[in-house]
């Protein structure tokens, strides 16, 4: 005969106060409390009472969590996939949902990488009438993602450098053309030259590494046929 609200009370405190909870489990203490009660300055006060963090933004931002697929709330839990990015994936259906939260923990990027991947992946199947999993499963995806010889951080690369090339296609043929031209001029292991990323921005990078004057007095040379070359110019103006 007692009612849910205490009930509630009693479930989520035998916990609460022995330890902090993590959000799968505060997402399933607020979903309780949400079942008995639904005012929401009465929710605050017994969330408080209860050890819990009661600010009413982060109960409702955390409540949903313990209806998201399995699969999220695990990557949640393995902090493989951060909250911004859960809730996300939740708003993408459950399927969907659930394949990218497995991929995202296989490969363990980080935030921002995760936020870049999927957004180029909803660029690119908005523009293609696909759907995002689509994207994530066409053959040169998939060829990265079972390539045994390949290391995380590696498919990583690999998955980023795809995604952009396939979202922009034209600036990515320009910085192929430039690397190509940069090999020609063969600058040697002390100097590297490159693009702005996908060329948005004029900003080019030269770095020179030396440990004596000879090499110093080298990179100078590599330097002048930098200046020299007419190919270069075509970029640098």
């Amino acid at each position: 005969d007692t009612e849910p609200l205490r009930l509630a009370q009693i479930a989520i405190s035998e916990n609460s106060f022995q330890r902090e909870l993590n959000l799968i489990e505060l997402s399933r203490a607020y979903h309780l409390l949400h079942e008995a009660e639904n005012n929401t300055a009465a929710l605050q006060r017994t969330a408080i009472a209860l050890n819990l963090p009661g600010t009413p933004a982060f109960m409702e931002k955390l409540r949903p969590l313990v209806q998201l697929p399995e699969a999220i709330q695990q990557a949640i839990l393995s902090e493989t996939v951060p909250l911004p990015m859960a809730l996300e994936l939740a708003e993408m259906g459950t399927e969907v949902g659930k394949r990218l939260a497995e991929l995202f923990t296989a490969l363990n990027p980080s935030l921002n990488k995760q936020r870049e991947m999927l957004g180029l992946a909803k660029e690119i199947a908005a523009r293609e009438d696909l759907s995002v999993w689509d994207v994530f499963q066409a053959p040169p995806v998939q060829a990265v993602l079972s390539n045994g010889e390949l290391d995380r951080n590696q498919k990583i690369f690999r998955l980023r450098r795809h995604l952009k090339h396939r979202r922009f296609p034209t600036l990515s043929r320009a910085e192929d053309r430039f690397q190509e031209t940069v090999k020609t001029l063969k600058l040697g292991p002390g100097v590297q030259l490159n693009p702005p990323p996908f060329f948005e921005g004029s900003d080019y990078r030269l770095s020179l590494r030396f440990s004596r004057l000879s090499e110093l007095k080298a990179g100078k040379e590599t330097i002048d046929r930098i200046l020299q070359s007419p190919e270069i110019r075509h970029f640098i103006t």
